[in-house]
């Protein structure tokens, strides 16, 4: 394949109807990418278990 979109799942506010808001959800997104947003990861007060389960 000459071309290709690279996409990635991200971490999303402290909203209601958004998915991925805690990183006990990383599991169900598999092998994708994931791209930490540190902004809304301090919105839903989870920034430090975030950087810990992403170090592991």
């Amino acid at each position: 394949m000459k071309y290709g979109v690279t996409f990635f799942a991200e971490n999303m506010g402290n909203w209601p109807y958004f998915f991925l808001k805690t990183p006990d959800l990383l599991p169900l997104i598999g092998h994708t990418p994931f791209a930490l947003d540190v902004g809304h990861a301090n919105q839903n007060t989870c920034l430090d278990v975030f950087l810990a389960h992403l170090s592991c």
